[in-house]
């Protein structure tokens, strides 16, 4: 699996429709022939009350938050060797996004190392759409091809949303991962 951020990259044909998942079998090789992505709201997708409740908890753990907007997209890809099998892409209008360092480095390494992560909401048009997208990308994560080896990130569904966090460094895992039981807790409240 490959998550990234392309600007305006059109690997995947997306459109307002709802199709299954269709890989054909041609020369042995699997391909990719047309995986849609329902677009999502039509209004921009704004910070939840409790994406906003993360942020605040961030701040308090010593974290600066960067919350710049993008033009890119948020995909989510799972490859066989290096053709891409199953794609998710997400546009900006879909989803808002924090980029969380911490203001301290690791004391314990040599280098200057700051703990970072993103933090991503994307917003669905109804829980129902979360749900089925709570699957495919969680399927997506899951997927034990050499691109997902190297991302290190989860979901939660959050009503009729999906907070999504990754860091791009195996030793920031931990720290990423620390939050999850807390996002949890946020959202169930």
């Amino acid at each position: 699996m490959t998550v990234c951020s392309c600007k305006e990259s059109k690997q995947v044909d997306t459109t307002s429709s709802d199709t299954t998942d269709s890989i054909v079998q041609n020369d042995k090789k699997q391909q990719l022939t047309n995986i849609e992505v329902d677009e999502t709201n039509s209004e921009e997708c704004d910070f939840s009350n409790e994406f906003k409740d993360i942020i605040r908890l961030l701040k308090q753990d010593d974290y600066n938050i960067d919350t710049t907007l993008t033009e890119d997209t948020l995909k989510f890809q799972i490859r066989d060797r290096l053709e891409i099998v199953q794609s998710y892409e997400f546009y900006p209008k879909d989803f808002k996004f924090i980029f969380a360092k911490r203001k301290t480095r690791l004391k314990e390494m040599e280098d200057n190392w700051y703990p970072n992560f993103r933090v991503y909401e994307i917003c669905f048009d109804n829980e129902q759409e979360a749900i089925d997208y709570e699957s495919k990308l969680t399927e997506v994560l899951s997927s034990p091809d050499i691109f997902n080896d190297k991302n290190y990130d989860y979901l939660i569904r959050n009503h009729d949303r999906i907070i999504y966090v990754t860091c791009g460094a195996k030793i920031f895992e931990q720290y990423a991962f620390q939050y999850r039981d807390t996002i949890e807790k946020i959202i169930k409240n």
